[in-house]
């Protein structure tokens, strides 16, 4: 039993779930970053490269990608947003997007390896707030590999008691404005997510607003 449980210790540690902060400005966190961070805080990431993925868009489905979008919006910042996805190569092109008018969010995604060799997806949206708006991260979803189902509720258990507070709506204060929610994976991995639950991102959709009203009543950044 001894043994089990160093095993299991020292398998905790590699996944780097002791390393992990808990809360930053009321959201949770994984090592690496943020719910609720910026593209900034995204910088120092290798995300995985997304060159290949999706198919090629025309001139004019970019230019039907930029009608509902303020800023400067380059070609790989149209790109991006028709395909949805994001690398370490588009953040600055993502950066000079200061608004979208569309009814449904803006979003693109993203993924990296932790250095515990964990897969990290990462959703990025575009959220308004005061009369701008910013690239926001709105969603974490990490894999962690598991040996065993006994390593899996373990893990699970130790997930669940650091993020106690972002697990239970009814307990959530304006200080925890995040959710955590944890999966089983067959026994051969688990995942967990943690997400953007505010005031704001409820109410940001817009229903029945023209892209030019829109575009002309968004603050710069």
């Amino acid at each position: 039993m001894k043994c089990r449980g160093a095993f299991l210790a020292m398998f905790f540690i590699a996944t780097g779930v002791y390393a992990q902060p808990v809360i930053k400005d009321g959201f949770p966190c994984v090592s690496e970053l943020c719910v609720g961070d910026g593209l900034q805080e995204l910088r120092g990431i290798k995300w995985k490269s997304v060159k290949d993925q999706g198919r090629n868009f025309s001139a004019s489905e970019l230019d039907d990608v930029r009608k509902s979008l303020r800023g400067s919006i380059s070609a790989a910042a149209a790109t991006a947003i028709a395909k949805g996805v994001f690398d370490g190569s588009t953040l600055d092109a993502l950066s000079g997007i200061t608004g979208s008018c569309k009814s449904e969010r803006a979003y693109v995604q993203g993924s990296f390896t932790s250095n515990a060799g964990s897969l990290t997806d990462v959703t990025l949206v575009l959220l308004s707030a005061n009369g701008t708006q910013r690239w926001t991260v709105a969603h974490i979803r990490r894999f962690i590999d598991v040996p065993n189902g006994e390593a899996a509720k373990e893990l699970s258990r130790q997930l669940e008691e650091r993020y106690a507070g972002f697990d239970r709506p009814s307990q959530r204060t304006p200080k925890t404005r995040g959710s955590f929610q944890v999966k089983y994976g067959g026994g051969t991995y688990i995942s967990y997510d943690l997400d953007y639950t505010s005031a704001e991102f409820n109410s940001f959709e817009k229903k029945n607003i023209s892209p030019a009203s829109c575009l002309s009543g968004l603050k710069a950044d």
